[in-house]
């Protein structure tokens, strides 16, 4: 699709610069051919879509669909030929990362000298190869590459060799099944709780079956990738039994392990167990500590990477529980100025939709009402919503208060009635104890609306059981955008309750 080859292009310049990728040097000797038409569509950004591109070639959308198809191709072979052939050390900054360029080119290369029968040429490059994927742990290069050692050595009767070969092959794909296996493992608990912020006992069965079984892989194979995987695994199987000391402990012994082996460091994974540690301090309400890791995670992140994202996520959320409500804003223009935004998973976009909504609550003169529309907002959150006791309730809680903002309270009491069902099914006082008491607690408001008076003493019996559960123990809902006791006197002081 066209869309790839433009983000190749974009990486390709942005790595080597535009002059190398530009659209002379792509087109080649043929100066005057379509192909230098195309490059300088691309280079000038003419067109974002197929229909554009074909438009701007041929004057057409509708024809010369293989002529466009061929161009495209070959275009796209030009800058794979560019990214391939120079040199990527420069801008790999990690041990790990530049290792594994160096062993695919290498290793490329020594397949294709041995296929065509420069067989001892191809074995001079193969042995550093296979030492040097196994200090890094690239296990996959380094069981090809003592497949073609294996080769080498039977076909040339040399059975010490080809004993130590095989040996050698043999405990590398016993480790090469084991990572696979704790991947696979991994990939199962992330696909099953990616759109979720409540652990069903289905998935609480899940995460204590697969932490248990990948412990036992990683005792038997204690490589860096098993390492690395049990670390993510065990972090996501203690966040659901709410132990975050944990996490924070399982978070500093990564970044540990990983300081200690410096050919092995890679600072997106070490941001990533920041990221971890963040999260963690800001459940337990720690929002000192878990600034300390934020200032680590904008150093280990760049701007508009993926990990980036997901870090301003939870860099937003600390600024709205603390209160600082001018840097929440500040983040969520940052995050939604990228175009990489449009492309992120649709259940990050709609946690955005959802921030967007109480941002428009807080500071109503920065983002005034006119520019959210509350309905299109119930629309764009369509994943959240599957979400029932997690985003969900954050979403209904964001309509009722955005209606209190713009003082419709007519539609507000149309919410009572599907609200005090919703609770009643969804949100239990032993799950979901904070949701359940700001439930209380907007009931109170649906019951007295218009009589101030007499919200405001049985309304403490619920602020005293939030202030009670806020402990270590007892931290935010993972979904609680503004910490409800703050959340709350806002509403009153939006509907001037006590005036």
């Amino acid at each position: 699709m066209l869309k790839d080859i433009l983000e190749i292009h974009q990486f390709v310049t942005s790595v080597y610069g535009k002059q190398e990728a530009s659209p002379e040097r792509m087109a080649g000797k043929k100066q005057n051919s379509l192909l230098l038409k195309f490059a300088r569509g691309v280079h000038e950004k003419k067109f974002s879509d197929d229909c554009g591109a074909l438009k701007y070639l041929f004057g057409s959308d509708g024809k010369n669909g293989s002529s466009y198809r061929i161009l495209k191709f070959r275009y796209k072979e030009r800058l794979l030929d560019l990214l391939f052939l120079r040199d990527m050390n420069r801008q790999l900054r990690f041990a790990p990362d530049r290792a594994l360029f160096n062993l695919q080119r290498t290793m490329h290369a020594a397949t294709i000298l041995f296929l065509r029968d420069h067989i001892d040429t191809s074995i001079t490059l193969i042995k550093p190869a296979v030492n040097s994927a196994i200090q890094f742990n690239h296990t996959h290069i380094a069981v090809h590459g003592l497949k073609l050692l294996c080769r080498y050595a039977a076909f040339r009767g040399l059975k010490n060799e080809f004993r130590s070969y095989n040996e050698l092959l043999r405990k590398q794909i016993a480790q090469y099944k084991a990572e696979t296996e704790i991947e696979q493992i991994l990939n199962t608990i992330i696909s099953s709780i990616v759109n979720v912020t409540v652990y069903s006992l289905e998935i609480s069965r899940l995460l204590k079956k697969s932490y248990a079984k990948s412990q036992k892989i990683v005792q038997q194979f204690p490589s860096h990738n098993n390492n690395l995987r049990f670390y993510r695994i065990s972090v996501h199987y203690f966040h659901h039994l709410k132990q975050y000391r944990k996490i924070i402990s399982l978070s500093r012994e990564c970044q540990k392990y990983l300081t200690s082996n410096p050919h092995l460091f890679q600072r997106s994974v070490a941001g990533e167990f920041s990221l971890m540690e963040m999260e963690a301090w800001l459940q337990l309400c720690d929002f000192r500590n878990g600034h300390e890791c934020a200032k680590r995670c904008l150093m280990h992140f760049p701007v508009n990477s993926s990990h980036w994202y997901i870090f301003n996520e939870y860099y937003f959320l600390l600024a709205m529980r603390t209160g600082n409500y001018t840097d929440a804003l500040q983040i969520f223009y940052a995050a939604a100025s990228f175009t990489r935004f449009k492309k992120l998973p649709s259940i990050q976009q709609e946690r955005w939709r959802i921030f967007e909504a109480y941002l428009n609550f807080v500071l109503p003169d920065e983002l005034p009402k006119k520019n959210f529309r509350l309905f299109k907002f119930v629309n764009e959150v369509s994943l959240a919503g599957k979400d029932k006791g997690g985003y969900n309730f954050s979403i209904l809680i964001a309509q009722i208060i955005l209606l209190i903002n713009i003082d419709e309270l007519f539609r507000l009491i149309d919410l009572e009635r599907p609200f005090r069902l919703y609770c009643s099914r969804y949100i239990k006082q032993k799950t979901h104890p904070r949701h359940f008491a700001f439930a209380k607690l907007i009931k109170l408001y649906f019951k007295h609306l218009g009589q101030n008076a007499q919200i405001k003493e049985p309304s403490r019996q619920w602020l005293y059981f939030l202030k009670c559960h806020k402990s270590e123990y007892d931290a935010f809902e993972e979904s609680e955008i503004i910490p409800y006791e703050t959340l709350w006197k806002m509403i009153l002081k939006k509907n001037r309750v006590y005036r």
